[in-house]
């Protein structure tokens, strides 16, 4: 007896078929949709489709793989995901074959797809530096696992891209038997490009976690790590990523607007800490920062756990998540904005799905509050209000400013006197069951009974509010296909979610070639051409009409000749079979954002075995070359291809990002020697160098007892994740040398 699981948030154009392919098998006896606060129509459609839909009982994957499992009936479980397509016949009987064997107690799915860039660059690298006897597995992070029901109960289950490698490194500690099955062949959506930073963020911090709890890395070290990337969650910068670009805002309180008590009270009573928190709470003598910074102090030496559990067992006001989900819904972005702390808004953002919090962020140590109290910065605005230092109003003011919103697209939630300058200052402000005649006042809508007159309040406004911005229509970015497959056409439409894209299909190369003299396209697309030799004839064509068109092509493997051929034709990128998605669409679409493009790829040495370049200091630039060089090298094994792509790809990176400061109009030389015995790479970067010895970012400098020292670093001086290029390449190659300068490198990979 099989459960089927499948976490979703918003997979309504594959949830049907995902469903229906699990009900074709007869192994399984129960399907449970676990919805994470979809905005489409993602529950109803599971539910139609013959599924079990609860909803999880906090936002994210990792809580709704676990509400999943607590409500499955039976032992034998297979997580699968909402997105999935093209999923093969058989692939729930070879998912489970090994448990039924006795040959393992957990099993991850293995797919021909190239794996991704995460995996690739964090994942992989980081296993094989901690956990070498799980270096074997080629896509760690996927989320198609089944398991027993009992080796998954005592399992953590972290609650963000870490979720899947998590869980596989401690079933592995725990004693069980893990083991990857080959599925065949699926597609699966691709993270979009601006949360790949977040992905290998929380990748690695999972895996170092892991590395920590099970004595392969200093415990400690990894708790400093927590508590400052925790505290980074709250910076303003990292807030407006999350918000994203929102036609309109909702702010709501917290305290007595989405829940029922008060934060702090709760926590004071629970910790005997009531009568002292009295002196201070709601005390009109006392200025309302040094209230805020007294207070906390009291808390010193409560667990960082008990904060979290209260603001878990905080009963929610009734509709509170339905009003959440609805305004999302509408197109709102919604936040929670508190004068409590951080760790509290956080944990109540992911119980009612809403989009972003912003309050206090209480200091924690080895994960026992230290009594001290940063305020969030986003309360703070030079221009902003003038009766208070900190104010909610001013979260407005800053996501109006950065994302151009009026004030009509503003809605503002609140109950008590804190609440007063954000309600006046919103287009649409509902005061919820006003602890005073101010502060029912201030705000546009008084409701007395339930959170669901939000809603309705809010559509009256849109009805009394005349549209202050007249519809600007963006003209389509325009794509020519010639050689189209349907599956070629899926990936593109996926483009159209971003931007209006109009595609245009050539069925022959005289068609094609007619569209392109007639018109300027911002994405030229040649699938699987007649020969390559076509293909460079054919852009030599388009390039008498139009000679910055972007031309991606993709063909079956080509000779490196021919690879040479195209980029000296300046192909904006080649792609031989099988196409990784991700990386194809990531391509497209950002062929499509360019406006002015420029090659910025000059071939100095045309030789497929003695390649030499000047690259333009642009990160799309490098991304582009490593392509090209991956195309070069289609006859090694697939494992010594990806050690030398991902060696070349650190150092370039590191030539182009630390040597040029990403400076567009420097430049850097990039050689390639490959002889029968060896590869060679030499870049060299027009910058002044630099010591092996006074890198504290890098992996590379890290003392020998504490291997991962440079995260901490990195996190305190606000640097991407990442440092570990150098000591990569390092072990990914046979040999790496720096000139004395320290602005060129020479690696050497040996062949077989």
């Amino acid at each position: 007896m099989l459960c089927v699981i499948v976490p979703v948030l918003n997979e309504a154009k594959t949830l049907a078929a995902v469903v229906a392919f699990a009900r074709r098998s007869s192994l399984v006896s129960e399907i449970i949709v676990v919805d994470d606060g979809s905005i489409d129509d993602s529950p109803a459609i599971a539910q139609a489709a013959g599924a079990k839909v609860i909803t999880s009982t906090l936002l994210g994957k990792g809580a709704s793989m676990e509400d999943g499992l607590r409500a499955a009936r039976y032992d034998l479980l297979l997580y699968l995901d909402g997105d999935l397509q093209g999923l093969a016949d058989d692939l729930i009987e070879r998912m489970l074959a090994p448990l039924h064997n006795g040959e393992a107690d957990f099993v991850k799915a293995r797919f021909q797809r190239s794996a991704g860039r995460v995996t690739t660059l964090t994942a992989r690298p980081l296993l094989r530096t901690f956990f070498p006897e799980l270096a074997r597995f080629d896509q760690p992070l996927g989320g198609i696992i089944a398991a027993r029901k009992s080796i998954l109960e005592p399992l953590a289950f972290e609650n963000d891209y870490g979720v899947d490698v998590g869980l596989l490194i401690d079933a592995a500690q725990n004693g069980a038997r893990v083991a990857e099955v080959d599925i065949g062949t699926l597609e699966h959506d691709s993270q979009p490009l601006d949360a790949l930073g977040d992905m290998a963020t929380q990748v690695t911090r999972v895996i170092l976690e892991r590395a920590a709890r099970y004595g392969r890395l200093q415990p400690q070290f990894m708790s400093e790590v927590r508590e400052v990337e925790r505290q980074m969650q709250a910076e303003l910068a990292v807030v407006m990523q999350r918000i994203g670009k929102p036609q309109r805002l909702a702010l709501f309180d917290m305290d007595g607007t989405l829940v029922n008590g008060r934060f702090v009270s709760e926590l004071a009573h629970h910790t005997g800490r009531t009568a002292e928190l009295a002196r201070f709470l709601d005390n009109p003598a006392l200025n309302a920062d040094a209230r805020t910074r007294q207070i906390a102090a009291l808390f010193a030496g409560v667990p960082q756990s008990v904060f979290t559990d209260i603001a878990r067992r905080l009963p929610l006001l009734p509709h509170a998540e339905a009003v959440v989900i609805a305004l999302r819904k509408a197109g709102y972005r919604v936040g929670i904005v508190s004068d409590s702390y951080f760790i509290a808004t956080e944990t109540l953002r992911r119980r009612v799905f809403a989009d972003f919090s912003i309050a206090n962020v209480m200091e924690f140590r080895d994960g026992i509050a230290t009594g001290a109290v940063r305020l969030a910065p986003a309360l703070i605005h030079s221009a902003g209000c003038r009766r208070h230092a900190h104010c909610k109003a001013n979260v407005m003011r800053h996501v109006r400013e950065k994302m151009h919103l009026g004030a009509e697209n503003v809605l503002a939630v609140g109950d008590g006197e804190n609440d007063i300058c954000m309600l006046q200052d919103a287009g649409c402000s509902v005061a919820f069951q006003p602890k005073n005649q101010r502060v029912s006042a201030a705000a546009r809508y008084v409701a007395w009974h339930a959170l669901t007159e939000v809603l309705a309040y809010e559509r009256a406004a849109l009805r009394d509010t005349p549209t202050v911005n007249p519809v600007v229509t963006v003209p389509p970015k325009t794509i020519l296909l010639a050689g189209a497959g349907e599956l070629l056409r899926s990936w593109l439409a996926s483009l159209t979610a971003a931007t209006p894209v109009q595609i245009d299909e050539a069925p022959d190369a005289p068609t094609f070639l007619s569209c392109t003299a007639q018109q300027q396209y911002d994405l030229i697309i040649l699938h699987a051409p007649p020969s390559l030799t076509d293909a460079l004839a054919w852009v030599k064509q388009i390039r008498q009409n139009d000679p910055a068109a972007k031309v991606m092509v993709l063909a079956q493997p080509a000779a490196p000749a021919n690879v040479v051929a195209l980029m000296q034709q300046h192909v904006f990128g080649f792609f031989s079979e099988p196409i990784e998605r991700e990386r194809f669409v990531s391509f497209a679409a950002q062929a499509l954002e360019l406006t002015d493009w420029e090659d910025g790829i000059e071939v100095l040495s045309a030789s497929p075995s003695w390649l030499a370049l000047r690259l333009r200091c642009r990160k799309l630039t490098a991304e582009r070359l490593l392509q090209f060089m991956h195309e070069l090298k289609t006859d090694l094994p697939t494992t010594e291809r990806e050690n030398i792509g991902t060696a070349f790809r650190e150092m370039l990176l590191n030539a182009i990002e630390h040597g040029a400061a990403f400076d567009s109009h420097q430049m850097v030389e990039v050689s390639y020697v490959r002889t029968n015995r060896v590869i060679l790479y030499q870049i060299r970067d027009p910058g002044q160098g630099f010591s092996l010895d006074a890198l504290p970012h890098a992996a590379i400098s890290n003392p020998p007892e504490n291997p991962t020292e440079h995260i901490l670093y990195r996190v305190q001086q606000g640097l991407r994740a990442g440092g570990f290029g150098i000591l990569m390449a390092r072990n990914l190659v046979d040999e790496l040398f720096y000139n004395d300068k320290g602005n060129e490198v020479l690696m050497l990979k040996y062949l077989n």
